[in-house]
């Protein structure tokens, strides 16, 4: 029997529920609601026991302008930029593996870089261009096949019983090839067979904004948010159809009509959430726009509180999370300015190694070893 961790015990799941499909409004059966008020927010300083440093390897192939997506998976790092269209995949000690950077019209290349997932034995890219899914060796970068694929997907997901999860969010005046049915989520086999659909939206529904990703993982469950309510769905990665929901109540949450108005969007102050969650044992982070500005918060699963950075000192200062690994939140800087900034503020000052890489413009992570 799976040994129960600290985030079912923050969910309070014994089994995942199913949901009730939406009109314009989704009418879901939450299992948690987390109730943020900036006003009662604790400090992230003092859920952090540590902060380190791992610089990441600069060669002319993998330079990075952005990280949208990470795993630690194989002994390996495997980093997506979107923009670029590349994975860059690196040792555990940060130097450079190899880099999938396959952009063309031929056998092994991609027209679009829509997402990727990786397991132990493949990296999956999704091309929604050429409705296909491009597999490349885990390990090696070497590409190996090619499925069709009868959706379009903006993010995808490997689950542990050898399917595959698929999101798809509709949005303001984007225009599919072909119909497909109104899920959210779509399951798929081993060969990217869609066989079920999941959260079904209402037809007339879209989106106010888009995300690069949709999904983030740990050991035993699945993520996914989008703007369709305040909160994230979470399935279990052994069994997909089996998941529930989890609310943020804000007490400056978006009205209806802004949530389905593009422009009255944009023109809000309420909060809401800008990524998919990260989750690491007792806690969860999440980005979360207020009316000036996106912010990074924590919430304590066992104090069942929000938590902030302190405006007054940098010591402990969360910078969001990107992905988690062995108990540990992962975010990145690239900056060496901002990065001179926290640490005059009191962040932790690196080696002088890393201070070079950071002037030079190059990536370096940044590992939060959470209090037990």
């Amino acid at each position: 029997m799976k040994k129960q961790n600290s985030i079912i015990f923050c969910l309070l799941m014994a089994f995942l529920t199913a949901c009730t499909p939406s009109k314009k409004e989704p009418e879901l059966d939450f299992a948690q609601t987390l109730h943020f008020s900036e006003n009662k927010c604790h400090f992230i300083a003092e859920e952090v026991d540590s902060v380190s440093y791992l610089p990441l390897q600069s060669t002319a192939k993998s330079v990075l302008s952005s990280i949208d997506k990470m795993y630690f998976r194989n002994g390996l790092i495997y980093i997506a930029d979107i923009r670029n269209r590349k994975i860059v995949v690196f040792k555990t000690d940060g130097t450079v593996a190899f880099v999938i950077d396959r952009f063309g019209h031929g056998e092994g290349e991609y027209q679009d870089f829509g997402c990727f997932t990786v397991d132990k034995d493949y990296i999956y890219v999704i091309d929604n261009t050429r409705r296909a899914v491009l597999l490349y060796e885990s390990r090696t970068g070497a590409y190996k096949d090619r499925k069709p694929l009868t959706v379009t997907a903006w993010d995808v997901e490997a689950t542990a019983n050898g399917e595959f999860l698929l999101a798809f969010v509709p949005m303001k005046g984007g225009r599919l090839k072909e119909e497909q049915q109104p899920y959210h989520i779509f399951i798929a086999d081993k060969d990217f067979r869609i066989r079920k659909g999941l959260l079904e939206y209402d037809e007339t529904y879209s989106a106010p904004l888009g995300q690069p990703t949709f999904f983030t993982t740990d050991e035993n469950h699945i993520y996914f948010s989008s703007l369709w309510f305040d909160g994230v769905t979470v399935f279990d990665i052994d069994n997909p159809e089996k998941y529930t929901h989890i609310a943020i109540e804000f007490e400056n949450k978006l009205t209806a009509e802004e949530r389905a108005d593009h422009d009255r969007f944009i023109l809000s102050t309420a909060n809401y959430l800008v990524a998919t969650p990260v989750f690491v044992q007792g806690y969860i982070a999440f980005l979360i726009t207020g009316p000036e500005y996106s912010e990074p918060y924590l919430y304590d699963c066992r104090k069942n509180v929000f938590c902030r950075n302190n405006p007054d000192d940098c010591h402990n200062a969360f910078l969001g999370a990107i992905a988690s690994h062995d108990g540990m939140f992962v975010s990145s800087i690239s900056d060496y300015d901002s990065y001179a900034e926290l640490v005059e503020c009191g962040f932790r000052k690196a080696g002088q190694a890393i201070e070079e890489a950071l002037k030079e413009g190059d990536t370096v992570l940044i590992l939060y070893h959470m209090r037990p």
